[in-house]
């Protein structure tokens, strides 16, 4: 027929720009788990993890934490930023790496609250060893925490551009601060499954499905006190980032002030294998209980809209 034009169809990568538009937190978690879930796979599968296949990766398994994390949350926020809001709300992101002026005290939090829970917790389960360790070693914190600290702040950042960069204000957003903290730490702590099945990745041995729920809940509680943190700095990436590069290298500095003591043992032990896994869960959840109590719920949150915000489109995630 002359002159008949044949309707536009729309492309593939239309429809998937379309549908990322409609479910931007949808779309941005199913990159992330599917990023990083697929990086991590041979190394769940290999001899370090399940054991299905009789390669062995040993100590270059941490690359596959480290890659992980740069295919999943860092690649789905930039991913998302881009087709949300293009190249302006990708220099917005970019923005808040940089984000310095924000108080002394948040940096004082950001590189030591973490690791000040994690140390009053130990002490009182292991009637105060910890403490008295670093009273007396007080070289531990440059050699064991802070040097540690400074390559672990990489992988923070590639996590945090995605969690605090891109999830949390959109979550705060449609569902307010405490439910979209606890579904952010959930989902998070869900993240880690591959890592958190591989013997000695994560845990001490071999997990126990109680140390997996003990830890996803830890995960949970320890996400609410990130939440006041990022919303108390204007939502700064550089302090988010400090903050979860500190909370890992709290990990080598308290496995430098736990003793080493043949009775001890085998209470360290259940440490990765115990109910809930008290020893991490239980100064964590008392701190997040006094701040929901104290903020009201709030912690910290201000609707300020594009303040913490890159860009944000005009329609809800």
């Amino acid at each position: 027929m002359d002159g008949f034009i044949p309707p536009l169809r729309p492309t593939l990568a239309g429809g998937l720009r379309a549908c990322a538009l409609s479910h931007q937190l949808a779309a941005y978690f199913a990159i992330v788990f599917l990023g990083t879930w697929l990086t991590v796979l041979p190394l769940l599968l290999g001899q370090d993890g399940l054991g299905l296949f009789s390669y062995h990766f040993g100590d270059a398994g941490i690359l596959f934490a480290l890659l992980g994390s740069f295919n999943g949350p860092l690649l789905a926020a930039f991913l998302m930023t881009f087709v949300i809001s293009g190249m302006n709300g990708m220099r917005t992101l970019l923005r808040r790496y940089v984000q310095w002026r924000v108080g002394l005290q948040w940096y004082a939090v950001a590189l030591f609250g973490y690791f000040l829970i994690w140390l009053v917790g130990y002490s009182v389960w292991l009637n105060g060893a910890p403490l008295f360790a670093l009273m007396a070693k007080p070289w531990l914190i440059f050699s064991s925490y802070l040097a540690p600290f400074a390559l672990l702040f990489v992988m923070a950042l590639a996590e945090e551009t995605g969690w605090r960069g891109f999830a949390l204000p959109r979550l705060q957003e449609r569902y307010g601060p405490l439910r979209g903290t606890l579904i952010l730490g959930t989902l998070h702590g869900f993240w880690h499954l591959p890592a958190l099945l591989v013997p000695g990745f994560i845990s001490g041995g071999t997990p126990s499905a109680t140390f997996i729920a003990g830890w996803i809940a830890t995960a949970v509680a320890a996400t609410i006190l990130y939440t006041w943190i990022f919303n108390n700095s204007s939502g700064s990436l550089l302090i988010a980032i400090m903050v979860h590069a500190g909370s890992n290298a709290s990990s080598a500095l308290l496995g430098a002030l736990v003793p080493d003591d043949p009775i001890l043992r085998p209470w360290q032990a259940a440490i990765y294998n115990s109910r809930w896994n008290l020893a991490n869960l239980i100064p964590f959840a008392i701190s997040a209980m006094l701040l929901i109590v104290s903020t009201r719920g709030r912690l910290g949150y201000r609707d300020v809209g594009a303040t913490h915000h890159n860009a944000l489109p005009t329609k809800r995630a």
